[in-house]
């Protein structure tokens, strides 16, 4: 064994206010986990929480060059410097949220460097003083615009009754996420919200690991779980299955919890048997009239040419590809087939889509129940309060698990192979902005 034992010790706040410590240690944050429990202010560097150690780092040449570089003796007027740099105006602060708020809709994090050198030239005072580049935009994208659009969703559902709607995926960087996305009636806009929660990264699909990832993004969120009446998923076995799934161990905690599968997904399964009961050879014939002019641009034309010489200069419809995950796609794809094989049904089509008035077929039941849950007698009160909480609570129960697929197409749009070194905190906080803008219907002016 050494002279000196190997241990530990922990950092003592009473360090600080010796002399010869109080100007520049402090405790290390989580940042330097591992690296020290103390931290050096003026050097910006973690140190082992010994007091020896703190003694020895006060007498190295880099930390005496360094103290005397910022003593405010010899520089007076650095204090007053420094609260100037760091204070900035509030039309500032608006400048630097809404432009953060557009790279994140609109644009790479690291087109900002160019951007910004690029508004600094073009001489409005307003961005002469500019100096943001992708560092200071991925902090406030991350630290305060996401964050702030989760806590108004988290008030706004505030005590009312709320759904989950969750699916799992991998990402182009070979991750697995389980994507939450919430469903609620929303009293501050009278209407049926789904707004999208956050990722959570898994390393097993399992029903235990999904429950314990389930209850810690709930608690996160700080959601009532006992104002949770659903979950929607896909149909997958580790998700609703009978016996020792995530609905199944919900249920033991929650007694009221209703399960509603995906309709897109059933829906799915339906028209697949169906279609199994057709012959094969018309989904041979769907599939190849696409192919046959997909890879040949001289055959589009012909093909136009002949189109056009019988329908007096008309352009053929687009033919739609056949996918089998695609769900919408099988009714565009065979549609733009009939469309061209019976030309006559197109001028009823037309005319059947437009909308010349409205009429009461086009009052959603959204706005009918959100209308009578206003409605008040000579006495102030709810003329139809529990006849209108009960339908919208129906109507907050989710209906399809197309919305967390979309978040998963707009997770791939955004991490893509040139952009894989993506954080999940980054990846989280673009989502969370786009889909909250898409919710609220908002685009720059937020603040």
């Amino acid at each position: 064994m050494g002279k000196y034992a190997k241990y530990s010790k922990k950092y003592n706040a009473d360090w600080e206010l010796l002399p010869c410590f109080s100007k520049w240690l402090q405790r290390a944050s989580d940042e330097y986990a591992g690296k020290g429990e103390a931290f050096c202010k003026i050097c910006r560097v973690a140190l082992r929480a010994h007091k020896t150690d703190l003694m020895k780092h006060t007498t190295t040449i880099t930390h005496i060059n360094k103290v005397n570089s910022f003593n405010v003796q010899k520089q007076p007027f650095y204090l007053h410097l420094v609260h100037s740099i760091n204070v900035k105006s509030d039309r500032k602060k608006i400048r630097d949220l809404k432009l953060a708020m557009f790279i994140a809709n609109h644009s790479a994090i690291r087109s900002v460097d160019h951007l910004s050198e690029l508004l600094k030239h073009i001489g409005d005072s307003q961005f002469s003083d500019l100096e943001l580049h992708r560092t200071k935009y991925s902090k406030l994208i991350m630290n305060v615009i996401a964050p702030v659009f989760l806590n108004e969703l988290i008030e706004d559902i505030g005590t009312s009754s709320y759904s989950i709607i969750l699916d799992e995926s991998t990402d182009i960087g070979t991750n697995k996420y389980m994507a939450f996305c919430v469903r609620y009636y929303s009293c501050s806009q009278l209407d049926i919200i789904t707004d999208f929660i956050g990722f959570v990264e898994i390393e097993k699909a399992t029903s235990e690991i999904l429950k314990t990832v389930f209850l810690e993004s709930l608690e996160k969120s700080k959601l009532n779980i006992q104002n949770l009446i659903g979950i929607g998923t896909d149909g997958a076995s580790n998700l609703c299955g009978k016996n020792k799934s995530l609905f199944t161990l919900l249920k033991e905690i929650i007694p009221h919890l209703q399960l509603i599968k995906c309709v897109c997904h059933s829906l799915n399964i339906c028209a697949s048997n169906a279609c199994d009961e057709l012959p094969s050879s018309l989904e041979f014939l769907v599939r190849e009239i696409r192919n046959w002019f997909s890879h040949s641009s001289l055959r589009q034309l012909r093909y136009r040419d002949l189109f056009q010489t019988l329908y007096e200069g008309k352009q053929p419809p687009r033919i739609v590809r056949l996918l089998t995950t695609r769900w919408l796609a099988w009714y565009g794809c065979i549609k733009s087939v009939l469309d061209q094989w019976l030309p006559l049904k197109t001028h009823f089509n037309l005319i059947s889509k437009s909308k010349e008035g409205k009429s009461v077929h086009d009052i959603t039941l959204i706005n009918c129940w959100a209308t009578l849950s206003q409605v008040t007698n000579a006495a102030g009160d709810h003329t139809f309060k529990e006849l209108s909480e009960f339908a919208l609570r129906l109507l907050s129960l989710p209906i399809s698990n197309a919305v967390v697929e979309r978040i998963f197409s707009v997770m791939n749009a955004t991490k893509t192979k040139v952009r894989i070194r993506m954080s999940q905190s980054m990846l989280v906080a673009l989502i969370r902005i786009k889909v909250h803008n898409s919710v609220k219907k908002t685009m720059l002016y937020f603040v």
